[in-house]
């Protein structure tokens, strides 16, 4: 049964162009044998005498707005309060609960959605975000850190700082941080480090890290060739994982998303065959709730 709610939900949200609806009246009555049809999208309908015309046999009342399907246009999606807050719950688990999340309460889009592409980055927002994860930060470096990263009470030193960058950045960042990342990250530490003790300068590297464009943004930009655009492996992981666990990948969903041939595959074999233990059924669960509320109050709107 979850398996059939998750490919209704996908083919629900995978309409290929935008429609523009058409007239909903009925066609008028003829006043000889038959009568014109309705304004569906095809064929015509008898009617008889004076009586209304029956409605096309088409999609009643909704024409299509392109002629062909086209490329989707690539989108940078931000994190809202409720993603950012699950995605750092899951990376650092061991402070879950002693930190605070300044950001503003998630708001609802035109389109009854509150994780589409419409929320942007402003100076009120941007405060909230570093005053969130200075708090994430600070927990993280406390009492838990020995736990979070065990060769802090061993080895505290640059290669642990990269061990951290490396680990978690992943799971931020939702794809393996690159070499120039990472010698962008440890250049900072260093700085901070001369300025301070090692929890301290971690304590900046972590706010760094979620601060980046890179953890705060979801990328679907993929590549295009002719009217297709493919979303890399990372980007269709992301994209699994935010839309059915509202949440960043888990190191699983990482590991396929590592090994291309497993998402060569159609995104319905996918959602089909993949364990459920992956994709979380209780959060699963929850998407697919708060999924079905949204397309409904699209559709009233």
């Amino acid at each position: 049964m979850i398996r059939r709610l998750l490919l209704w939900s996908l083919l629900a949200s995978g309409v290929g162009c935008a429609g523009a609806g058409g007239s909903s009246s009925p066609g008028t009555g003829g006043t000889g044998n038959t009568g014109s049809g309705g304004t569906g999208n095809t064929g015509t309908g008898g009617g008889s005498g004076n009586s209304t015309g029956a409605g096309g046999t088409g999609a009643v009342g909704f024409d299509l707005a392109c002629a062909a399907p086209a490329v989707g246009r690539p989108v940078l999606r931000m994190l809202n309060r409720s993603e950012l807050e699950r995605t750092v719950n899951d990376v650092f688990p061991q402070v879950m609960g002693q930190w605070t999340n300044s950001l503003p309460a998630v708001t609802v889009s035109g389109y009854g959605f509150d994780n589409d592409s419409s929320l942007t980055m402003g100076t009120q927002l941007a405060a909230a975000l570093r005053d969130t994860a200075k708090s994430v930060g600070t927990a993280v470096t406390g009492t838990a850190l020995a736990q979070i990263l065990p060769c802090s009470s061993t080895g505290a030193n640059r290669t642990c700082a990269a061990d951290f960058i490396n680990k978690f950045g992943r799971r931020l960042f939702r794809r393996t941080v690159t070499q120039a990342e990472r010698d962008r990250y440890l250049t900072f530490y260093d700085a901070a480090l001369a300025k301070s003790d090692f929890k301290t300068a971690m304590k900046w590297i972590t706010v760094g890290l979620i601060q980046s464009p890179n953890a705060i943004y979801r990328r679907e930009i993929g590549t295009t060739s002719g009217n297709t655009r493919t979303l890399t492996p990372h980007e269709l992981a992301t994209e699994l994982a935010y839309t059915y666990t509202g949440t960043t990948p888990s190191e699983e969903l990482l590991t396929q998303a590592d090994g291309p041939e497993l998402f060569e595959w159609d995104i319905t074999l996918f959602l089909m065959t993949t364990p459920l233990v992956v994709l979380r059924l209780p959060e699963l669960t929850s998407m697919l709730r708060a999924f079905a509320t949204a397309l409904l109050t699209m559709v009233l709107l």
